[in-house]
């Protein structure tokens, strides 16, 4: 989904190193990178410390490609690892690299603002197998 505008996209990043509340404040305001783009806001929270590093959450309303790698660089914070939870309502959940799977139809009428009933996909499953 290189192309998806207008919805949150949430992240679970490790970084090296924890960052001190200047470089948080900074993430947080926008932060102007190499090429001269200055980042929309976006919200950062601390999760969990690993070693010498840390986990936060960063959600944003832009998603330019690398932005995260280059708001670290600028910040001077190492990343270690991104993760990709959410964009918009759909969430990732286990999928792995490079794999996908349809979306359902409550999924893309959320997607387009509208209201969305309970899925009855394994009701509807169970009586297709059934007719059988």
């Amino acid at each position: 989904m290189c192309c998806v505008y207008g919805y949150d996209k949430e992240y679970r990043v490790l970084l090296a190193k924890r960052p001190d509340a200047a470089q948080v404040e900074a993430w947080k305001r926008g932060v102007i990178l190499e090429d001269g783009y200055k980042t929309q806001p976006a919200e950062v929270y601390f999760e969990t410390s690993q070693g010498k590093g840390v986990w936060v959450r960063v959600i944003m309303g832009e998603g330019r490609k690398r932005q995260i790698r280059e708001t670290c660089k600028q910040l001077g914070l190492p990343v270690v690892r991104i993760i990709r939870v959410r964009i918009g309502t759909l969430r990732l959940g286990n999928l792995k690299p490079r794999q996908w799977r349809h979306l359902y139809a409550d999924e893309v009428d959320a997607l387009k603002g509208k209201e969305v009933k309970k899925r009855e996909v394994k009701k509807f499953d169970a009586k297709r197998t059934n007719r059988r």
